[in-house]
């Protein structure tokens, strides 16, 4: 995991939301090396490739869902709206139109923190909110595939964006109105990092 240590004292001009970013980009990147997803966007693809990002994808979104979904109660009222298991659904039933079936005995297999916290919390929910505005314009990039131009309509890849923008920017209104010290920033690093890894 690519954590990287800071000090808040560096960091006063900067909203909570920088530092997350700041402080995931060699996480983010490395993710993004190592994703599927970018053979969308040059529409390499080959339909067994996106089978398995898809499958990647569900695996990673519904062992952090579950993970928000069992601390839930630890969560602000502000947040709670965003726990479910929305993502990981829509990813199953792209996968079962494909004709995969999913061992849910696969779900734990990724191992979220022990020790949970609302930062732990915040650091997941960062990741996998944001992820959803990347989503978006890979959506665009669907039916120019030539392996995937048989594939409407798809679940998780819709590039519906009016209830993820919501979503995405309920989240940021609410850090954006609160006050952190240099240990609850500390620990929404370290759970957005491992998050990263997730996706890898």
């Amino acid at each position: 995991m690519m954590s990287q240590q800071i000090k808040i004292s560096d960091h006063q001009s900067k909203s909570i939301l920088e530092i997350l970013k700041a402080g995931t980009a060699l996480s983010h990147q490395e993710a993004e090396k190592k994703n599927l997803a970018k053979k969308i966007i040059d529409h390499t693809i080959s339909l067994e490739e996106y089978k398995k990002l898809l499958f990647i994808n569900w695996k990673a979104y519904r062992s952090i869902e579950q993970y928000l979904y069992q601390n839930k109660h630890i969560l602000p009222n502000e947040l709670t709206s965003l726990v479910s298991y929305d993502k990981s659904n829509r990813l199953q039933k792209d996968l079962n139109a494909l004709g995969v079936l999913l061992d849910h005995s696969q779900e734990n297999s990724i191992s979220c923190p022990e020790n949970s916290s609302v930062d732990s919390l915040i650091g997941f929910l960062y990741v996998i909110e944001g992820s959803m505005l990347g989503g978006m314009l890979i959506a665009k990039h669907i039916s120019q595939c030539p392996s995937l131009e048989h594939i409407r309509n798809p679940y998780f890849f819709s590039g519906k964006s009016k209830d993820q923008m919501k979503n995405w920017k309920e989240f940021c209104m609410y850090l954006n109105n609160q006050k952190y010290t240099e240990s609850n920033i500390q620990k929404a690093l370290d759970a957005a990092n491992k998050a990263f890894t997730f996706f890898s």
